[in-house]
């Protein structure tokens, strides 16, 4: 326990404590968050191949991820207790997400549009 957790616990004693989580508790984990970029990446590959306009629409689903994870990067206090705790790892880890969602986007619309050209029409 640091100082101020010290006098927090003499001052209110006989209060429910406050709990000191981790900065690791509130984002996800470096496995998961590879996961999900692989995961939805090839979703957006599937449903764009059959689809290619669906892709069109959400598309801004990735780009909203990577707006996300530029504000956690800005955020300063965030950034720090992250490196501290995961690494500077974890951000490399959320680009590499973001590049996976954003790469099956582009490649779900190209070949779909590409299939749909191919394919005469009746």
């Amino acid at each position: 326990m640091n100082i101020k957790q010290k006098i927090l616990c003499m001052t209110f004693g006989c209060y429910p404590m406050i709990a000191f989580a981790e900065v690791s508790d509130k984002v996800q984990s470096i496995p998961s968050a590879l996961f999900l970029g692989v995961l939805v990446g090839c979703g957006m590959i599937f449903l764009g191949r059959f689809r290619w306009w669906l892709n069109v629409f959400l598309l801004p689903i990735p780009i909203l991820l990577i707006a996300e994870n530029i504000s956690l990067w800005n955020e300063i206090a965030m950034r720090e207790a992250i490196i501290h705790e995961q690494g500077l790892i974890y951000f490399g880890t959320l680009g590499i997400q973001d590049f996976f969602i954003l790469t099956g986007a582009i490649v779900g619309i190209f070949l779909g549009y590409k299939r749909s050209k191919e394919q005469p029409t009746s």
